[in-house]
């Protein structure tokens, strides 16, 4: 059975490599969290916009439950 290519995202112009979002206030992410020995608890958080923060690692936060929050580490990209 073939591919039914009219359900295939295609683009017709040069703009299509562009980044849709280019602010934080757009751009979305993923969070992993992890849970360790001795109350141990990061919850690690990626960007996942296209060409603006995708696979970057945008923050962790430590403590020892996911209420108990000690410490926030926000990393920030320059778009290049």
């Amino acid at each position: 059975m073939g591919v039914d290519s009219s359900f295939c995202p295609t683009c017709n112009s040069l703009t299509c490599a562009e980044p849709v979002c280019v602010f934080n206030s757009c751009a979305s992410s993923v969070t992993a969290v992890v849970q360790g020995p001795d109350n141990d608890y990061r919850r690690y958080k990626f960007g996942n916009s296209y060409r603006y923060n995708e696979g970057k690692l945008t923050s962790v936060e430590r403590g020892s439950s996911e209420t108990n929050i000690l410490q926030v580490e926000t990393t920030g990209y320059q778009l290049g």
